[in-house]
């Protein structure tokens, strides 16, 4: 049931933070799990697509046409 589902969650996540706590590095970031910690700006690269252009609708004007 419902509460049988919350509990068994409960646990597993409890077991999760256990288990990840024992790995958890100094500077605040857990490799294990490809967690990097506090956000560090990277850069452009890392926030943009290489080629918007297969990613992004095309532009249209304000009376509906493209660009």
């Amino acid at each position: 049931g419902a509460v049988a589902g919350k509990l068994y969650t409960g646990a597993v996540f409890l077991a999760q933070v256990v288990f990840f706590s024992g790995l958890w590095h100094p500077r605040g970031e857990c490799p294990l799990i490809g967690f990097e910690g506090a956000y560090r700006y990277q850069g452009p690269e890392a926030l943009t697509y290489p080629d918007p252009e297969n990613f992004l609708a095309a532009a249209i004007t304000a009376d509906g046409n493209p660009a």
